[in-house]
């Protein structure tokens, strides 16, 4: 059996360059009158990760106030999930409102 060398290359890297580190962004959830509150515990679950029963919790959270925080992500993240509720919202004729904010 031959062996294998792994060999590891030296880069040289120009700490000079200033960069920016993504900031994180939070994702908002709107309350409304009229998205019935199963699709939102659907949504949820299923763009944002929610268990079954911390879903229920937030979205009463959300319909008793205005809005509420779904999440914090890094800003590329938090675009995909907002791209995946309005694809979503097509597809059901649904109108949830969720928004990208700064923390």
């Amino acid at each position: 059996m031959a062996q294998q060398t792994d060999t590891i290359q030296k880069t040289d890297i120009d700490t000079n360059e200033d960069f920016e580190i993504p900031k994180d962004v939070v994702v908002v959830m709107h309350n409304d009158e009229v998205t019935h509150m199963d699709y939102v515990i659907f949504i949820l679950v299923n763009v944002f990760g929610y268990s079954q029963e911390k879903a229920i919790n937030f979205m009463f959270t959300v319909h008793n106030g205005e809005r509420g925080v779904v999440g914090s992500y890094p800003y590329e993240i938090a675009e995909t999930k907002v791209n995946e509720v309005d694809s979503a919202n097509k597809l059901n004729g649904a109108k949830l409102k969720v928004s990208i904010e700064e923390e």
